[in-house]
């Protein structure tokens, strides 16, 4: 807890030091020192209740990086190994705040090629920050259907470029970043996300030929 401490011993922080302190602490992953922190009496007057998973369970120590899952029942984060769906993949980094994103997890719905795609081949990938809500996600994970709603804790290892905005769907082929889809516009980007994602598709598993 040592940043709250510090902002509590220095006695003159402000509200949005406050704010601040807790926001870096979620983005960096530290939930248990911020479920110990709001439980404090100095905690519930500086930062209030912040939603928090009820449960993380990481990989055995010793294994690589992988996935974090969103499982929706449990309201809890749980890292999985991190192999591929399929030879092919698309990655559809999100966010459930995001206006484009959910007009794109609208149109998934919608459309049964979509669906398709999303089901056997992708994953919908968000990053972890201050937005973070786990009724947002759980909402999110019980309309997509057969995709997982995942995070990765570090995105460089990925190996791909952050994206800056949302939603940004990055075609992958046997791990490597071969082509990106960026936005989502009022009238859709279906067509040329499906030829993206049929180039790099050779098996036809993601879009049927």
């Amino acid at each position: 807890m040592a940043p709250f401490e510090t902002l509590r011993t220095a006695g003159a922080a402000s509200a949005s030091d406050w704010s601040l302190a807790a926001h870096l602490a979620l983005r960096h992953w530290r939930f248990d020192q911020l479920a110990a922190w709001t439980q404090s009496p100095a905690g519930r007057q500086h930062v209030g209740d912040i939603p928090l998973p009820r449960a993380v369970r990481p990989l055995p120590a010793g294994q690589a990086p992988g996935w974090w899952a969103w499982q929706a029942e449990e309201q809890a984060l749980v890292e999985t190994a991190a192999q591929a769906r399929a030879p092919t993949e698309l990655w559809v980094v999100f966010h459930p705040q995001c206006g484009p994103c959910r007009r794109m997890q609208a149109a998934v719905r919608a459309s049964a090629p979509l669906q398709a795609l999303m089901d056997r081949c992708g994953r919908w990938v968000a990053q972890m920050d201050a937005r973070f809500n786990p009724r947002e996600f759980t909402q999110w994970a019980q309309q997509a259907g057969q995709a997982p709603v995942q995070f990765r804790r570090a995105w460089a290892d990925t190996g791909v470029p952050a994206p800056r905005a949302t939603p940004v769907m990055l075609v992958m082929r046997e791990g490597r970043h071969v082509q990106t889809v960026t936005g989502w516009p009022r009238e859709g980007r279906e067509a040329e996300l499906m030829t993206a994602v049929r180039a790099a598709d050779a098996e036809g598993r993601c879009v049927p030929r």
